[in-house]
């Protein structure tokens, strides 16, 4: 008994036996049906006079209100400052992820990525500083075992017919590790490394490395572009785009404020900004008013906003967010669909027609119920630029449009 409580109270062998559990407790869920009992616990609600209160979110005010009575000794600016950070940090996941899931905030299944990670980074950061790490070593360590673990983890699936590879997941960990370092770093050392100004720019490669702000602002941007276009970009013929586009981007960004700090990349930086910001205006000025307009096939502009490859989905308001790049819509896709429509829902099918599968038939257009308004809605399916001009003289009539434009 006395080894085996040595065993577990080893720092090293509780990160061991945890990261094992990360790779295995997936399919222990499947295969013992927790999954599902997962999602009936996440709706459960009580009702209270005529209202009825999710018990998820109900419970863990409870918690926090009684953490809050608990530690309020503890509670310091930078402890209100980073947990403030890591309920931003899971709003940001909210609102980029999975948007076809249409989860609710406090599903425990939808935020099982995030928890599991960070408690992760937190295992092994207690590892690391029990070897007198530096906190540069933590953050880059913790990052990159947790990539691994995660990639592991979606490989070993592909061979399984109930499990899918999914590059989303993965970025979803990786967010979670993120959070979990925000929690080590800002709550637990009470903010320390966030004491001294953050460094954009050192001499050499090496530095950056070595700072461990400037590590974990690098870090934290590469990870929110990984996010952003993974889940965007979830169908596995999307793979290889949905590796190199954050790459690319945040190699741009990275390379331009490196070479800003040199005299001739100073000029460069200036250069390639003020061109951005020029064609901004441009592009503002003269598409402002003039709804979609379509420069070729991966290539469009709404409202002066060029769009490249991805998908979006335009709302009834006008305001609009890329979505997940697919051509077939499911059954979860068009309840979440419905719930943005008002009354007209148009579909473009790309250039070539290939997409705006499953919502009709062999027709271009259907009037179908709406369960969520509670009235009729019109759904019009058609190729790329048929429904540039659609939308753009429904929305001068004054429809409420909503628009999922497929760019092939």
């Amino acid at each position: 008994m006395k080894i085996n409580n040595q065993f577990l109270f080893k720092r090293s062998n509780q990160r061991t036996i945890y990261s094992l559990l990360l790779v295995a407790t997936p399919f222990l869920l499947l295969q013992n049906y927790l999954q599902s009992f997962i999602g009936s616990v996440s709706g459960m609600e009580i009702r209270i006079f005529d209202y009825k209160i999710p018990v998820i979110p109900l419970l863990a005010m409870a918690i926090i209100v009684a953490l809050v009575i608990m530690l309020r000794k503890k509670i310091t600016v930078n402890r209100i400052a980073g947990w403030s950070v890591i309920f931003l940090m899971f709003g940001i996941g909210q609102y980029f992820t999975d948007f076809y899931f249409h989860h609710r905030f406090y599903d425990l299944q939808y935020n099982w990525h995030y928890l599991a990670y960070s408690v992760f980074a937190y295992l092994n950061y207690r590892f690391l500083k029990e070897k007198n790490a530096d906190n540069s070593k933590i953050l880059l360590n913790t990052f990159i075992t947790a990539f691994f673990i995660s990639l592991f983890d979606e490989i070993i699936q592909i061979p399984l017919s109930n499990r899918i590879f999914d590059i989303g997941d993965v970025a979803k960990d990786l967010w979670g590790t993120l959070i979990g370092l925000t929690f080590v770093f800002a709550v637990i050392e009470n903010g320390k490394i966030f004491k001294n100004p953050l460094k954009l720019r050192h001499p050499g490669i090496k530095d950056y490395l070595s700072d461990e702000l400037s590590l974990y602002f690098y870090l934290f941007l590469f990870d929110l572009l990984f996010l952003m276009f993974t889940s965007v970009l979830t169908d596995t013929k999307y793979l290889f785009q949905a590796f190199v586009f954050p790459a690319a981007v945040f190699f741009l960004l990275f390379s331009l404020v490196h070479i800003s700090q040199f005299k001739a990349g100073k000029w460069l930086t200036f250069f390639v900004v003020a061109l951005f910001l020029t064609g901004t205006v441009f592009l503002q000025i003269k598409y402002r008013n003039k709804g979609v307009f379509p420069v070729n096939e991966h290539l469009f502009i709404y409202k002066g906003f060029p769009v490249y490859y991805l998908d979006i989905m335009i709302f009834p308001g006008g305001t609009f967010r890329p979505v997940d790049k697919k051509d077939f819509f499911n059954q979860r896709d068009k309840k979440t669909i419905k719930a943005y429509s008002q009354d007209i829902l148009l579909v473009s099918s790309g250039t070539r027609g290939k997409g705006g599968k499953g919502f009709l038939t062999g027709r271009e257009s259907d009037f179908v119920y709406n369960e969520y308004r509670k009235k009729g809605l019109q759904i019009i399916v058609q190729d790329n630029f048929l429904a540039f001009k659609t939308y753009n003289r429904l929305a001068k009539e004054g429809k409420k449009i909503t628009f999922i434009i497929k760019n092939d």
